[in-house]
């Protein structure tokens, strides 16, 4: 899958702001109720892994990135955790 890494800083909208580092990798997508029943709390998340290549500098690192979501009976959205790390 292609991925693409952005600065949360400067960040305006897919299409809109500048990647910082761009390469492929996996997607791994994991939801707890993805037919969305709505009887239940939902935990879903993201998981990327890959090799990116920051751009401008033309250097290569590892890409560990990962969120995490919970939507609760009331329908309210909360990011539980999130990580980028590039190696």
């Amino acid at each position: 899958m292609n991925l693409h890494v952005y600065q949360t800083s400067t960040f305006m909208g897919f299409c809109r702001s500048t990647v910082y580092a761009q390469g492929t990798g996996r997607l791994l997508s994991t939801d707890n109720d993805f037919t969305g029943s709505g009887s239940r709390t939902n935990a879903f998340g993201f998981h990327m892994t890959g090799e990116v290549t920051v751009a401008g500098t033309g250097e290569t690192a590892q890409l560990n990135a990962f969120v995490r979501f919970q939507i609760g009976r009331t329908g309210a959205l909360q990011i539980l955790t999130r990580k980028v790390q590039l190696n």
